[in-house]
């Protein structure tokens, strides 16, 4: 969800067996010229990242301090967002693709 005031707003929410097991609320905002990413899991944080690379359709925040994980990457191709996450050498990659909605008329 973008709010007008330049912040990108976000959650996460992981379910099992219809519990949910973990959630994050998550905020990008412009900080000078780099964005920084704030990750509040379980409530808990911030956790920041700040902007390492950018393009047209991506965007890359990095923390070599945070213990797991590092890099934070989200891609866009067409109607789809791929968000990656791992450690600063790429181990321990994780990505999940989601798919833009269609609207209702």
């Amino acid at each position: 969800m973008r709010a007008d005031d330049h912040y990108a707003f976000g959650h996460n929410v992981v379910r099992r067996d219809g519990d949910i097991v973990f959630f994050e609320h998550l905020r990008i905002e412009a900080v000078g010229e780099r964005a920084v990413f704030f990750a509040y899991p379980a409530g808990q944080g911030p956790t920041t990242f700040t902007e390492s690379t950018r393009t047209d359709a991506t965007i890359t925040f990095e923390n070599p301090d945070h213990d797991d994980p590092q890099v934070i990457s989200y891609a866009r191709q067409g109607a789809a967002l791929t968000a990656s996450v791992s450690l600063l050498d790429g181990s321990r990659l994780r990505q999940w693709t989601y798919f833009a909605c269609p609207t209702n008329p």
